[in-house]
């Protein structure tokens, strides 16, 4: 997978949520966020959540 280096600005209770999730499934923050990123990619291609 080729990657690209991103900034990105988040309130601090964004942050502090995404650094505790991270936390305890054991995943960089990087890592948390393309997690979920990739996952609500898959359930939107899949029909699963409906576009808003």
């Amino acid at each position: 997978m080729n990657t690209k280096v991103i900034s990105l600005r988040v309130p601090e209770e964004l942050k502090r949520w995404i650094d505790d999730e991270a936390a305890k499934n054991c995943r960089s923050l990087n890592n948390e966020i393309v997690f979920r990123l990739m996952k609500q990619k898959e359930e939107e291609n899949t029909g699963k959540l409906s576009k808003q």
